[in-house]
């Protein structure tokens, strides 16, 4: 990102979706029924349209979207990545940022259309297969699967501090070189009158 990326945007990064990881949706009879995401799952799915929600809510005003580019999506091995950029004169989105920034918003869900499924009945587990469409993905208090993350990227900090040792640097330089000179005339007996 440029600076003037970084003028305009807060980022935030996260997995939403984590593959072949078991999370249980119920318990019934005291039997748990779990659900796995499959790797393959995201092979073909329509992610062409999907927004950024607070808990999956209609309520909460999308904070970033494929379609306008403030939301990429990276489908890796383990799972499913998101970069999330957020205008700072958005007020809704900043109180997003903080609250992720904050920690008090640290997981991750996604909501989509399953287009083919599985179900073991031995272990009563659901293997999602294939996704038709991904609508959302979502931060979340509590997830559906724990090994989900989001976090507020320190790109402007970074840069920031970056900046502030660069120029203490070039401080230390300019110190060196007047110290220096001022060695070199002790040496050479020279005034400065």
């Amino acid at each position: 990102a440029d600076q003037s990326d970084a003028d305009e945007y807060v980022h935030v990064e996260g997995k939403a979706v984590a593959f072949d990881s078991e999370t249980v949706l119920f318990r019934l009879g005291g039997v748990e029924y779990k659900e796995v995401i499959d790797s393959g799952a995201f092979d073909e799915a329509d992610i062409s349209d999907v927004v950024v929600k607070y808990n999956h809510s209609d309520h909460f005003l999308a904070v970033a979207r494929t379609r306008n580019h403030t939301l990429e999506l990276d489908v890796r091995d383990d799972g499913v990545y998101v970069a999330i950029k957020i205008r700072k004169d958005n007020p809704n989105g900043m109180q997003f940022y903080k609250n992720v920034e904050e920690g008090l918003i640290d997981r991750m869900s996604f909501s989509f259309i399953i287009r083919e499924e599985s179900f073991d009945e031995k272990e009563h587990r659901w293997t999602v297969q294939k996704i038709e469409k991904v609508y959302d993905v979502a931060a979340v208090d509590f997830p559906a699967y724990d090994d989900t993350e989001i976090y507020a990227k320190r790109f402007g900090d970074a840069e920031a501090i970056r900046a502030e040792a660069e120029a203490r640097l070039a401080r230390a330089k300019e110190e060196e070189v007047i110290r220096y000179r001022a060695r070199v005339k002790g040496l050479l007996n020279i005034s400065n009158d």
